[in-house]
């Protein structure tokens, strides 16, 4: 390989990172500097009873983010559509108003959480209560209108009930209730990682270019680094690696009647038979069921595809391997990027229901590359430990299907992370690198917002530790191969 094409290759390398992180800045500054808040609501018991003209509800509450962004309420419309127009007034612990919203009533719904967003965040000293009132303004016709309060919160094993004094019960014409208003605070919170961006990833930079002039030189005294040594092998057996993705590609459409259709049908039909099964159950509350729903069959069957042909990447290629010599890493890649192909295809249904369904591209949309490729690592390291154990134990393609199956139901593909209440249970769900990925692509497509730096942090740890881990359990057994085949 010409020392030109490497200096080509880090060139690209480096034009292309330094593009990424500004354009990933772009999209994402304010979740790099601020992280959205929402506090939990108390469960709902009753309404407060029917709004009338000059009624009114005071609540009051305490912020305990560093900024007030705004506060969600639940309204009741009795199954109507309200006409005519509510005043929500925010007023400090000083009585000074702060904010004066007026609310369309034929904006809310019944039973659904509505967001009253301040013109602009309020700076908040720790634990500041302030207090909402809602004024009936104007009710037209038999239009009717009223808002969800109640006592108790849940918790892991059933619900509390709460008790209330003066100052936290809700007042509704100066007469307090047994409770409080269902009301989410939505605050903000200033985080330190947007004030270091630059330097953080400046310093990357040049890591990254130190890293080329040393691999340079070492080539030049003969040595060769990770990298160079990697792009030797591509560059040498690229016709092997492209021959070998077209016959993976070819063999799993042989002989079918629809062929490559089938990577947009197959996610379409799986979406829409889990759609009339788990849509009463779990779309309660989640916003655009359909791509919530799609996003997460499209991504998984990516790692399941990906992994399903890996494992079989040693054993199926064995008269190969006894042969030619080949680098032995070669065919799980193959496979892997066959299934990314596939991908490829499976992403078309996905924004065509994704555009359907409303949810119009965003700037955040760039971002779509970064978890697939988190994702497609991540595939690929389980892909070399899979196919390393292959090899030694045949039983290992029957036990991971098993494994595959019980790790597409603890994923939260069909339902939400909300249905778990154990927060030990949460964390180790969290730890789960498929729904750090799934998350990602759902927060970029249906909220249309970066996800904080934290879930950048994890898609990275969780791709490139197991790509590590399986890597080099394959390399240390690659040797051993040729007397197990």
């Amino acid at each position: 390989m010409e020392e030109k094409f490497i200096k080509k290759v880090f060139g690209i390398t480096l034009l292309v990172y330094f593009a990424s992180i500004c354009l990933v800045y772009l999209v994402s500054s304010k979740q790099f500097h601020y992280q959205e808040t929402q506090s939990d609501t108390v469960s709902q018991s009753q309404v407060v009873g029917e709004f009338a003209e000059g009624d009114t509800i005071k609540q009051t509450f305490t912020v305990d983010s560093q900024y007030l962004e705004g506060v969600t309420v639940t309204p009741a419309t009795y199954g109507k559509t309200a006409e005519g127009m509510l005043e929500a007034k925010i007023t400090d612990a000083n009585g000074k108003n702060i904010a004066d919203i007026d609310v369309d009533m034929s904006e809310l719904s019944d039973n659904q959480p509505y967001d009253i967003k301040l013109p602009e965040k309020i700076k908040t000293d720790n634990n500041e209560s302030y207090t909402l009132e809602l004024i009936c303004k104007s009710l037209d016709g038999d239009s009717q209108i009223s808002f969800y309060y109640g006592n108790s919160i849940k918790m892991a094993k059933g619900e509390i009930s709460k008790s209330y004094d003066d100052s936290t019960r809700v007042y509704v014409n100066n007469e307090g209730l047994e409770g409080e208003l269902c009301l989410s605070i939505d605050g903000m919170n200033t985080i330190w990682f947007g004030n270091y961006y630059w330097i953080i990833m400046g310093a990357i930079g040049i890591l990254l270019i130190v890293y080329f002039v040393v691999s340079l030189n070492k080539r030049k005294s003969g040595k060769q680094t990770v990298v160079i040594a990697f792009l030797d092998s591509v560059s040498h057996y690229k016709f092997l690696i492209s021959q070998l993705v077209k016959r993976d590609f070819k063999t799993k459409y042989k002989r079918s009647v629809l062929g490559v259709c089938w990577s947009f049908l197959n996610p379409l039909l799986m979406m829409l038979v889990q759609y009339v099964v788990f849509s009463t159950i779990f779309s309660s509350g989640v916003a655009n069921y359909p791509v919530y729903l799609l996003s997460g069959i499209v991504m998984f069957n990516f790692f399941n595809e990906c992994c399903a042909m890996g494992i079989s990447a040693i054993t199926s290629n064995s008269s190969l391997i006894t042969k030619v010599y080949v680098p032995k890493y070669i065919y799980p890649l193959s496979r892997a990027m066959s299934s990314l192909v596939n991908l490829g295809f499976s992403l078309i249904p996905l924004l065509i229901v994704t555009f359907v369904t409303g949810l119009w591209p965003r700037p955040a949309f760039i971002l779509l590359p970064f978890p697939i490729i988190c994702m497609m690592i991540f595939s690929l390291g389980m892909s070399y430990f899979l196919s390393t154990s292959m090899v030694f134990f045949k039983d290992t393609q029957f036990i991971w299907n098993v494994l595959s199956t019980v790790w597409l139901y603890a994923t939260p593909i069909f339902y939400t992370e909300n249905i778990i209440t154990s927060p030990i249970l949460l964390k180790a769900f969290h730890c789960n690198p498929m729904y750090q990925f799934i998350y990602f692509v759902r927060s970029i497509l249906i909220d249309g917002v970066s996800p904080s730096p934290q879930h950048y942090l994890y898609c990275i740890l969780l791709s490139v530790v197991p790509f590590i881990l399986g890597f080099w359990f394959f390399k240390k057994n690659e040797d051993k191969f040729i007397f197990n085949l």
